[in-house]
């Protein structure tokens, strides 16, 4: 089996996974609540504003500063965003895991190649 049918595997199991399914049901779960949607639709406006102002050279005042901290308590105070952020994290979690893995694995690969390592029969 080729490298890119292994991935295109890896990436059809990663679909399957109940970190991806559990992502999708609390975004969708947020996205269909009305309170939920408007803050987030509320902190993404004051972020892109904050952004912009940043992006021109503005330092952003304690005010300012102080408003995104309430907005991203709002987000965490709400239970379907939190599980959202929740659900989100695990998934991550999971890529993570996986690429360690894969990085494992090359890294392996070439210190053995290069003579360099005691986990394989020919360098041991």
């Amino acid at each position: 089996m080729s490298v890119r049918e292994k991935a295109q595997e890896l990436g059809e199991e990663i679909a399957r996974s109940r970190e991806l399914a559990a992502m999708v049901s609390a975004q969708q779960a947020m996205l269909q609540d009305t309170t939920a949607r408007e803050i987030i639709e509320e902190f993404n406006h004051k972020q892109r504003l904050l952004r912009m102002l940043q992006s021109q050279g503005f330092n952003l005042t304690a005010s300012q500063k102080a408003e995104v901290e309430s907005l991203e308590r709002r987000m965490l105070d709400n239970p379907l965003i939190a599980e959202y952020i929740r659900a989100q994290q695990e998934f991550e979690k999971l890529l993570d895991e996986v690429n360690k893995i894969i990085d494992r694995a090359i890294s392996s690969s070439l210190a053995c190649a290069s003579g360099c390592c005691d986990s394989c029969d020919e360098c041991g």
